[in-house]
């Protein structure tokens, strides 16, 4: 599997920003591995979907976010790239709020503010070809994304 595996558009209104008032209308992506067709349902016609014998796993993980760890995301982005606006105003609003009170973005976010969601961005390459100048001038985003993690390691 490939990191570039992974990269392909999808537009911001697609995505949700907060969940829907009724979470039994939640969509549900539903693959037929008989046929491998793909059904577009939603969560609350989950029990006709399952077949005696299927196993359905719930998760109920809570995840925190970590007020230190998105300052120092965002950190590291601004100098990757600079001229992020939606960072700067990301990172002054992560640095202003309490610990308890610790941002949470959505993927719409991450993918304006976070160099790893941006690998085909031209500033992260052209600072990026600074400490590594073999990447050379167009680097697929395999090279972008192990060279920002390599970074980001030492970081």
């Amino acid at each position: 599997m490939l990191v570039s595996d992974f990269d392909f558009d999808l537009p911001e209104h697609l995505i949700a920003q907060e969940p829907p008032a009724n979470r039994d209308s939640s969509r549900l992506l539903v693959v037929d591995r008989a046929s491998g067709e793909l059904i577009d349902s939603i969560f609350s016609e989950l029990p006709g979907h399952l077949r005696a014998g299927d196993l359905l796993v719930l998760n109920n993980t809570r995840v925190f976010p970590g007020h230190e760890y998105l300052a120092r995301n965002l950190e590291f982005t601004l100098d990757r790239e600079p001229q992020n606006a939606d960072a700067q105003v990301l990172l002054a609003r992560a640095r202003d709020d309490a610990p308890a009170n610790a941002v949470v973005t959505t993927l719409a976010e991450e993918k304006r503010v976070n160099a790893f969601f941006r690998l085909q961005n031209p500033m992260v390459i052209a600072r990026l070809r600074e400490p590594f100048p073999d990447i050379g001038e167009h680097p697929d985003a395999r090279t972008v994304f192990l060279k920002l993690r390599e970074l980001r390691n030492r970081w």
